[in-house]
């Protein structure tokens, strides 16, 4: 009897020390692995939060009664544009060009130098009000294969930093295949 207890007791020391780094089987408890056949990355998200996926696109939402979301679209880099910074703000077609023309001038900063997925990035953050309602959004570019990476988190000014914690994870655990 002493045997099986301490056999029982020792496997529950081996899986708690493996547990310790708060992953199981592979992935962050609590979380949840974002990916299928549709796209090209994966990444892993709040298990609580409500997950909408398309072929062009892939959208996450904290709760039915906050909409703050995480959304990923790929799109081809196309003739237009040879660099990412052309992409986001060098021309008239582009990203910041275009959100202006729809929203109005909006002060995008500096974009901040990071990489996802292990690619070089941009990272915008910035205010836009829509309507009578403050947002505040991030967007992250990355370029790969001639196709532009777009992780863009949008949230109302009051919640946003609530969920900044889970959104710099999934930006942290963003991974091409």
């Amino acid at each position: 009897m002493k045997k099986i207890l301490f056999i029982l007791f020792a496997f529950c020391l081996i899986l708690l020390t493996s547990c310790s780094d708060g992953s199981m089987g592979g992935h962050p408890v609590g979380k949840m692995e974002l990916s299928n056949k549709a796209v090209d990355f994966t990444f892993y998200y709040p298990d609580t939060w409500l997950t909408n996926m398309n072929e062009g696109m892939v959208c996450l939402y904290v709760a039915n009664d906050d909409p703050s979301n995480v959304s990923v679209t790929t799109f081809g880099l196309g003739e237009d544009f040879s660099t990412l910074d052309e992409y986001i703000s060098g021309l008239p077609e582009s990203f910041t060009s275009q959100w202006n023309a729809v929203f109005g001038q909006t002060d995008f900063g500096t974009p901040e130098e990071i990489t996802l997925g292990g690619v070089p990035a941009k990272k915008l953050t910035y205010e836009v009000t829509i309507g009578q309602i403050p947002y505040r959004y991030i967007q992250v570019f990355a370029l790969k294969d001639s196709n532009v990476y777009t992780l863009t988190y949008a949230a109302r000014t009051e919640v946003f930093d609530k969920h900044l914690k889970n959104v710099n994870g999934i930006i942290e655990s963003f991974s091409f295949k």
